[in-house]
């Protein structure tokens, strides 16, 4: 019902939640011009992401991002073990073929394996997950229960199957290629563990907002950005 109502909302353009911009209303696209003017690429497993649709051509948007990708594309057929989903998975779209390396594989392992342990905790099977929530076919020390194993296979399809139409989105894209870094300010940075000081994040933290940039020394690198917000 609610779905009906919602829809006939939307034909009859009635209850908006975005509104229209004023008419006429423009933006400026007046920042600061670069050192070194470049054109964004994506880089996707070492190659340039290029996409092409009917006359447009992009180096930057890319395809869709399917998690099977990630597989170790390099890994020869007598490491592979037919016991294991990820050496035997086939996608059904060329995009889902293996174009990674061990460590993009490794690092997709990790990620879909701590799905299913997940799945396994809420499945409250006692053989599989001990009452501290350890999940032993997924613990790396315990032979894996019975029927773990098969049920642990169809997990991990699944999420390689689900995400044939996975789509990045440009934020994600900006920050494959180091190029952009170099180029042009980047405003996102993975920390990770932080051993910065105090007076250290207060710097970064201005430097990252060229709104604060007054803030900066007269002979940082990064202090004429702060004019655009002056003008």
């Amino acid at each position: 019902m609610l779905y009906i109502v919602t829809l006939a909302r939307s034909a009859l353009n009635m209850m908006r939640v975005n509104a229209d911009p004023p008419e006429g209303w423009k933006v400026t696209a007046d920042a600061p011009k670069l050192d070194q003017p470049f054109t964004p690429q994506a880089i996707r497993y070492g190659k340039v992401a290029s996409e092409t649709d009917g006359s447009a051509h992009s180096d930057f948007n890319e395809g869709n991002d399917p998690q099977s990708a990630a597989r170790n594309a390099r890994k020869a057929d007598e490491d592979k073990r037919t016991d294991d989903p990820y050496d035997t998975y086939q996608g059904k779209q060329a995009d889902m073929a293996a174009q990674g390396n061990l460590g993009t594989e490794a690092a997709q392992r990790y990620e879909d394996h701590a799905i299913v342990r997940m799945r396994a905790r809420r499945t409250g099977n006692r053989a599989w997950v001990d009452a501290n929530g350890n999940v032993i076919g997924e613990d790396g020390k315990s032979e894996m229960p019975e029927g773990y194993k098969t049920w642990q296979t169809k997990q991990v399809v699944e999420i390689l199957d689900s995400g044939k139409n996975n789509n990045p989105s440009n934020h994600s894209s900006i920050m494959t290629n180091p190029m952009h870094a170099e180029k042009a300010l980047a405003y996102d940075v993975a920390i990770g563990v932080n051993y910065l000081t105090l007076e250290e994040m207060n710097e970064l933290r201005i430097e990252a907002d060229w709104r604060f940039g007054e803030g900066l020394d007269k002979d940082h690198p990064n202090k004429k950005y702060s004019k655009y917000f002056f003008r």
